[in-house]
């Protein structure tokens, strides 16, 4: 039987995923930002097909932007996360 505490712990789970298709294999990076500027993910690969899956849990709650760049493209998206 399950105590009064371990029903009352929260289950988060906060996984982002990206998964990026390209024509050619240059090089791609894929970064998360904090508002401070700081990176808390940072992956780069050469291949046609590049996914990023990182967990989030240990975040705190803010805004954070997802940066994808490759082939001298830049996309930038808004991240909010609320624990």
């Amino acid at each position: 039987a399950k105590t009064n505490t371990e029903k009352q712990k929260p289950f988060r789970v906060y996984v982002y995923h990206i998964q990026l298709e390209r024509a050619n294999s240059s090089t791609a990076t894929i970064r998360i930002i904090n508002v401070l500027g700081q990176s808390i993910f940072n992956q780069t690969s050469s291949s046609k097909s590049l996914q990023m899956t990182t967990n989030l849990n240990q975040q705190a709650s803010g805004i954070y932007w997802v940066q994808v760049e490759y082939e001298g493209i830049k996309l930038v998206r808004k991240l909010i996360l609320i624990n």
